[in-house]
């Protein structure tokens, strides 16, 4: 089951998506990309696994882009422990990786993930992303 946020009494739904990356020039890259989406939503870092878990937490975002190789705690424990945490609503979780081997992309959907994604990311591939796991009455109209 795919997370939905309620809408606000205002009629506007915000939304909030967390970018879990270690690597801060990706960080700000990709913040930026996504502002250009949309300057609205709500965008959260997380610098790894354990950040990550914090925030989702505390948080509840709409879409998460979960970087898979970090420090403290790799993409794929924080995918599972999310997992743990959540009852029945699922935030989506696109990984987000390097890697292009076939067992990487296995092990990243066997730990909870929803999609998959490899860098560099493009503009474009943040559009797809949002579209697939989304709602159209989050994202609006921003193409």
């Amino acid at each position: 089951m795919v997370y939905h946020p309620a809408v606000q009494e205002n009629n506007s739904i915000p939304v909030t998506i967390l970018l879990v990356e270690d690597d801060h020039v990706n960080m700000n890259l990709f913040c930026i990309m996504l502002k250009e989406i949309n300057a609205d939503w709500n965008i959260l870092g997380a610098v790894n696994g354990k950040d990550a878990i914090a925030k989702f937490t505390k948080q509840r975002p709409d879409l998460i882009f979960m970087d898979i190789q970090m420090p403290v705690m790799d993409g794929i424990k924080a995918t599972k422990a999310i997992r743990e945490l959540e009852r029945e609503n699922q935030v989506p979780i696109i990984a987000v990786t390097a890697s292009v081997f076939v067992h990487d992309r296995n092990h990243c959907f066997e730990a909870g993930m929803n999609d998959f994604t490899t860098k560099p990311i493009v503009m474009d591939t943040f559009k797809i992303m949002i579209d697939k796991w989304l709602p159209a009455e989050l994202t609006g109209s921003y193409l």
